[in-house]
């Protein structure tokens, strides 16, 4: 048949959700890499709290789309738990949108996990890591660094010292 054209209708999210994949396609690589490189505590918390993984010990993202996270969780007794969606807590617009929903996520995930969970997924301690893995690439950094650490010592000292005294 010459001259037949082939019509699809497709609903607004559907083409809303292609145009965002295309978009994914080339920058979820690099969010993954940066998730799970410097966020691990954050991929604790999603496989916790959103994707409702108990006891969650290690986290892979294994795809991110317009729906959230698709993420791979590995249990504190072995277990193996694929395909697990870590939803957004809204629809994705655009790609640019993934680090913000994701650090919303981080905020929901942490607030609702106990003091125990949070020791345990590094959350008082990575953020403290990464400055200092950032801080060794830049000589401005590591001077800002080291006057803090320097400076925090010091306060420790003086504080010790006068509890010592009262």
């Amino acid at each position: 048949m010459r001259g037949v054209i082939r019509l699809e209708l497709y609903s607004e999210f559907e083409l809303k959700d292609s145009a965002v994949s295309k978009e994914l396609s080339t920058s979820a690589p690099r969010l993954i890499c940066e998730m799970e490189e410097r966020h691990s505590a954050s991929l604790l918390a999603f496989a916790k709290h959103h994707a409702g993984i108990p006891d969650p010990a290690r986290v892979a993202i294994a795809g991110i789309d317009a729906r959230g996270f698709t993420l791979n969780v590995t249990t504190v007794d072995g277990g193996v738990h694929e395909s697990l969606l870590a939803p957004f807590p809204r629809p994705l617009e655009r790609a640019g949108d993934v680090l913000p929903l994701a650090m919303e996520m981080h905020a929901t995930a942490f607030g609702s996990l106990d003091v125990r969970f949070k020791l345990h997924a590094r959350y008082f301690t990575e953020p403290v890591v990464v400055a200092l893995r950032d801080a060794s690439k830049s000589p401005t950094a590591r001077v800002v660094v080291a006057s803090v650490a320097a400076a925090a010592i010091v306060h420790a000292l003086f504080l010790l010292r006068c509890r010592r005294r009262c």
